[in-house]
């Protein structure tokens, strides 16, 4: 990616998860960035969003956030054996965190109680 794309942050994960994931959008062609938190904190400045916690901060191309959305939504599914049958992650109305059910402000990137990020499309 060169320094004039346009990206969005896409995910803040533990290494491990960074990895899988920034391996799984290359294999699906979508270009990937993994920033640690000054070097993502430099890229965010300006925008209003701030980090809310440390690990790698996982960035796309505006142009390829929904796409990446799906690719990181379909990872988190896979790695939560206990989900119901037919649950649907775009089912939620937004007033409630999906992974632990706290009330979400309506700006809010970040849930206060769990720290569960939300990507720029989803709010």
């Amino acid at each position: 990616m060169s320094a004039g794309d346009d990206l969005v942050l896409l995910a803040t994960l533990s290494t491990t998860d960074a990895a899988a994931l920034l391996e799984e959008l290359e294999a699906r062609g979508i270009a990937a960035e993994a920033l640690t938190d000054h070097d993502a904190r430099a890229r965010l400045a300006g925008t209003g969003r701030a980090l809310s916690r440390g690990g790698l901060h996982v960035f796309v191309p505006a142009s390829d956030l929904g796409n990446a959305v799906a690719v990181h939504q379909e990872l988190v599914l896979d790695s939560l054996p206990d989900l119901p049958e037919g649950y649907d992650p775009n089912a939620h109305d937004g007033s409630a965190c999906p992974a632990c059910g706290s009330a979400l402000d309506p700006s809010a990137h970040a849930c206060a109680d769990c720290g569960l990020e939300f990507p720029e499309s989803e709010r």
